[in-house]
């Protein structure tokens, strides 16, 4: 089965449609009503949308082939392999040894179709030890052995007639034996588990990846003897016995839950509707599991995508209002950037600029001035000290003309800064050493002299103006 992959999250399968854009979304890409009833609108132009049912969501079986080997790992499984195991010494007792073997056989089997069942519904941990499925009365086990025997009457009755027919026959019920076995978890119909009709219909319904099933639990068929055989010439007979009826355990409930996951991801086409809503766990590389998604930063990303920027910018400013993030903060700088929005920008910008100031991030703050220039070639911080800071990193980061856009006319919009002079001093700097203008930076350097001459960078000034002079007169000076 293709999955529908969603549009704005591509390695996550689809799980609604909306018929009026024609895009397919996951669950986090829905939006709520407000109203609190249960339909789910589509994010981008509000309409109701409709569902792709929950198979689109399921990852296929032979994704998830690892995780069938880790799933008897759990507390619950692996106490009753044990308790069955354990309980396999007492097959060593004169006379009741069958009868213990086959309790032993039958129990194990009762917890294979209880894991199928559990499974098949959605469930992706084992069923609890003492669960209505495990604890409930049912002899699944027995009802599946008179399957088996009148499989085999029909494979001796069709030998009757030819040889050819009987390879056929046995064939047929060999490969049918998964389709059996997942009729009589669901149905717990002998009938309905031996009919040719039915466990065809199963198998079509499912298609080629069937065959995949079936080559798989004939591999995990055989993983158990291969494994007995390997512990019989390191382990005595005792241990032997115990290990040997907890790997066999192990395999079966192996192949019973890829049997449930099986009829769990084809539920649709099998018409079996007692499964419940899939909740993801990771087993798609990206998904929400792995990646947990903010609803609102989810729907604001939505509304871009699909152009609509006033109404991100809107959710984005309402949310600046209440208590956004420094995150929050640039992302509606990065939106207004994109809607063009210049008196927003530079309203926002002088808020901004703080926050980064604030948080160290020197480099980004230069950046959101500089493209607040670009909105209003007039646009200066209303504090003098942050503007002092910020010139001078320009100036230490080689932003030399954004440095001096900063400084320019310092002391008009600040007056009576104690930073005036340090600010003029780093403009002088930059028109000599990146500007080829000394006489100006001198006469900047004078006038501080003048206007400042008890100021506490008086000597860097005195200083700087010392250098200016040997550099007039150095030779090759122009």
């Amino acid at each position: 089965m293709v999955r529908v992959a969603c549009k704005y999250h591509p390695r996550v399968p689809a799980r609604w449609h909306c018929p009026a854009c024609g895009v397919n979304v996951c669950p986090d890409c829905v939006k709520k009503t407000e109203t609190g009833d249960r339909r789910l609108l589509c994010t981008a132009c509000q309409g109701e949308l409709d569902s792709l049912g929950i198979g689109n969501t399921i990852t296929p079986f032979w994704e998830r082939i690892p995780r069938f080997f880790a799933y008897p790992f759990n507390a619950d499984c692996l106490v009753y392999l044990a308790m069955l195991a354990v309980a396999s010494l007492a097959a060593f007792l004169p006379l009741a040894g069958i009868i213990i073997s086959l309790l032993i056989s039958f129990a194990l089997l009762k917890y294979g179709y209880a894991v199928l069942s559990h499974t098949a519904s959605g469930n992706l941990s084992p069923p609890k030890l003492w669960s209505a499925n495990l604890a409930g009365e049912n002899n699944l086990p027995l009802r599946q052995l008179v399957v088996f025997v009148l499989m085999g009457v029909v494979v001796g009755l069709a030998g009757e007639l030819s040889p050819v027919a009987a390879l056929v026959a046995l064939f047929f019920m060999l490969f049918s034996v998964p389709a059996s076995v997942m009729s009589m978890a669901l149905l717990g119909s002998i009938v309905e588990a031996l009919n040719p009709v039915a466990l065809g219909r199963i198998m079509g319904r499912i298609g080629w990846p069937y065959l995949i099933l079936f080559v798989f639990l004939l591999l995990l068929s055989g993983g158990s003897n291969v494994a007995a055989e390997l512990l019989e010439q390191v382990l005595p007979d005792w241990l032997l016995t115990i290990a040997g009826v907890f790997i066999t355990g192990y395999f079966t409930v192996i192949m019973f839950h890829m049997m449930g996951y099986v009829v769990y991801q084809y539920h649709e086409p099998l018409g079996y509707e007692n499964v419940r809503e899939f909740d993801r766990t990771g087993d798609v590389p990206g998904s929400r599991a792995e990646v947990p998604v903010d609803p609102f930063l989810n729907e604001v990303n939505i509304l871009v995508s699909e152009g609509k920027l006033e109404e991100a910018k809107a959710r984005l400013k309402a949310r600046l209002r209440l208590a956004g993030t420094p995150d929050d903060r640039e992302r509606y700088h990065r939106l207004l950037k994109l809607s063009g929005d210049k008196a927003e920008l530079v309203h926002h910008g002088a808020t901004y600029l703080r926050t980064l100031v604030e948080l160290g991030r020197n480099g980004q703050a230069l950046d959101v001035f500089s493209d607040c220039l670009g909105a209003d070639p007039e646009f200066q911080v209303s504090e003098g000290r942050l503007a002092y800071g910020l010139g001078s990193l320009a100036h230490d980061q080689g932003r030399h003309d954004l440095a001096l856009r900063i400084l320019n006319r310092f002391a008009q919009r600040y007056p009576r800064h104690r930073d005036i002079p340090r600010a003029y001093l780093v403009a002088a700097k930059i028109l000599c050493e990146h500007k080829n203008q000394d006489a100006q930076a001198k006469k900047i350097l004078a006038d501080l002299l003048r206007t400042y001459p008890d100021h506490e960078s008086l000597e860097d000034i005195k200083g700087y103006l010392r250098f200016l002079d040997r550099l007039k007169t150095a030779p090759g000076a122009g």
